[in-house]
């Protein structure tokens, strides 16, 4: 039996979730396989659901065997809980008629933990609100940034920066930039881009960037 069918088997006996890691692997199928393996094959034989990126065994004419479902979390083609024709514990085996990638299997939208496991959607806000308290992530802040929505531009980028690496101090009307829903903040410290905890320097970029987009679209209107 071969790796990718252990993978199915595994599956199949629901030993292993239908979105696994490589760390998923190792106490399964460690004794078999040296761990070098595991860590190499899922990345070089998978690809991504829309087949834009692909595993280097894969552009060397391997069949892909597993989707990236995001960085380091795989999910079979030919999962037995799959859909459509594949459903009901399908063969792993090629087969001469099927594509590199699978076209009737929609994307799934996908909700990660901190360390990109899959999670339920109240598990994911669960987790994710604890890291954002309102007391150090301002509500007034992100409320404002909601309703900004596809309208948001350079300073909104810029705030958001702010905001997500919790470089922002809610503080009074005479020091602070606002109102967001009576909310005043003020940039920290940890703004800066000497500030190791903090991406400053990528979401100024993300926001220039945004800034060139839209300036280069009103001249193509206009």
């Amino acid at each position: 039996m071969g790796f990718w069918q252990d993978i199915y088997e595994l599956r199949k006996g629901n030993l292993l979730p239908r979105h696994w890691c490589r760390s998923d692997l190792l106490p399964l199928l460690g004794g078999k396989y040296r761990k070098s393996t595991i860590d190499t094959i899922p990345s070089n034989q998978s690809v991504t659901r829309s087949g834009e990126i692909c595993g280097n065994y894969v552009k060397r004419g391997m069949r892909a065997m597993a989707y990236r479902i995001s960085q380091g979390v795989f999910e079979l083609i030919d999962d037995p809980a799959g859909s459509g024709a594949d459903s009901g514990g399908a063969s792993l085996l090629p087969k001469e008629n099927r594509s590199m990638v699978s076209t009737e299997l929609s994307p799934d939208f996908t909700f990660l933990s901190a360390k990109g496991r899959p999670v339920t959607a109240s598990e994911w806000v669960a987790e994710w609100s604890q890291r954002y308290p309102s007391h150090k992530y301002s509500e007034g802040v992100y409320q404002y940034l909601l309703r900004k929505g596809t309208q948001i531009g350079h300073d909104e980028l810029v705030l958001l920066g702010a905001w997500k690496d919790g470089a922002l101090t809610i503080t009074d009307i005479s020091q602070g930039k606002g109102p967001f829903d009576g909310e005043y903040v003020r940039f920290n410290r940890k703004w800066s881009p000497q500030a190791a905890s903090c991406a400053y320097e990528l979401w100024c970029s993300i926001a220039r960037r945004v800034d060139e987009v839209k300036q280069t679209s009103k001249k193509l209107v206009g």
